[in-house]
């Protein structure tokens, strides 16, 4: 959503004598909007029917280690964000069903969906005058949920990974009982996750063969990466299916010819076997997880240009989304980096979270 708007500002400031005040206008709806989205998502997480939603979710999940359930305890001896992986894999839809109905009571009195329709109707006043730019098609009360649902994932895993690896850190809320199973740390025994880091962060990666997906190509560019030794970009696991999206997890992991994701260029997009990159929910924030994407709607869907889809690979090999509020804020990066390579040196880290 917010690159829409970001489109629209752009193309509008390029109006003889009025761009400018144009521009403005846009600029100001996009900052009341995320003022407004921000202060509804903290009153929906303060909510009480929140808390319940989680706790009826969690409570339908299968720990039996048969059929689709999985063994706790082997949850327990894996480092990382496993439950919360677990949780975000089988709860998603419970959440949704749950969430929604304490979503859309918010909204009936909150001063977001006021704000939204004023700025819905300054992009359409500035449509008009740019044929190119097309409606905003988004059920505000379907965006909040996915949006706020993203960023309680975010904060889940991360406070998992830190009740993981330091239970008595100060503010890892840690129980007793989670005290005596961690005491000491779990490392992580999975591979990283492709997430956005910020520009210049030493988790930042550098592609071999970026400079190969500069123009529009059909010939997949194997992304293998320059700063750390033998790994690659690499499939997570099979496709899984969330609402109308297809979508494949990406990590990074020692690479060989048959697992190295390969990507080619259609415009702003990377693409490969028909799915595009993507900034999950378009989140464009540090911690973002990037995704393989296909909409089952059809490829007009999958190819959504001005959003988190559209990606520049920048002259020193790494890849940033276009969207970001300042130009490559954001590059392509790892979760966490146990040996970091960069050119001429080898640096050892023991960053595992």
């Amino acid at each position: 959503m917010r690159g829409k708007f970001d489109a629209a500002g752009a193309a509008v400031a390029k109006i003889p004598m009025v761009g400018s005040g144009l521009k403005k206008q846009v600029d100001g709806a996009v900052t009341k909007i995320q003022e407004a989205f921000i202060d509804c998502a903290v009153t929906v997480c303060k909510d009480p029917g929140t808390l319940k939603a989680y706790q009826s979710a969690i409570g339908t999940m299968a720990f039996t280690g048969t059929g689709e359930g999985i063994n706790p305890i082997e949850m327990c001896r894996q480092g990382g964000d496993a439950f919360a992986d677990y949780m975000i894999t089988t709860a998603a839809g419970k959440l949704i069903e749950l969430m929604t109905p304490v979503i859309n009571e918010i909204l009936k009195t909150h001063t977001l969906t006021k704000v939204w329709d004023g700025a819905n109707k300054i992009y359409g006043t500035m449509a008009s005058k740019v044929p190119a730019l097309k409606p905003i098609e988004l059920e505000l009360a379907d965006y909040c949920t996915e949006q706020i649902l993203g960023s309680l994932e975010m904060m889940i895993r991360s406070k998992e990974r830190l009740v993981k690896k330091d239970p008595e850190a100060e503010g890892s809320g840690a129980t007793d009982t989670i005290k005596m199973v961690y005491k000491g740390g779990l490392v992580a025994k999975e591979n990283p996750r492709l997430i956005l880091v910020a520009k210049g962060d030493p988790k930042a990666i550098i592609f071999e063969n970026a400079s190969g997906l500069a123009g529009d190509t059909s010939e997949p560019v194997k992304m293998t990466l320059k700063n750390t030794q033998g790994h690659a970009l690499t499939l997570k696991h099979k496709p899984r299916t969330w609402k109308y999206w297809s979508y494949i997890e990406l990590e990074i992991a020692k690479g060989n010819p048959e697992s190295t994701v390969s990507l080619s260029r259609k415009g702003k997009f990377l693409v490969a076997d028909g799915r595009v990159l993507d900034v999950a929910m378009w989140r464009l924030t540090v911690g973002a997880m990037v995704n393989l994407v296909s909409d089952t709607r059809g490829e007009a869907q999958t190819f959504s240009a001005g959003g988190g889809r559209d990606f520049d690979i920048n002259e020193d090999g790494t890849i940033s989304p276009s969207m970001g509020r300042n130009i490559k804020e954001f590059v392509l990066g790892f979760q966490f980096q146990p040996t970091v390579v960069t050119v001429g040196t080898m640096v050892t880290t023991t960053t595992t979270a």
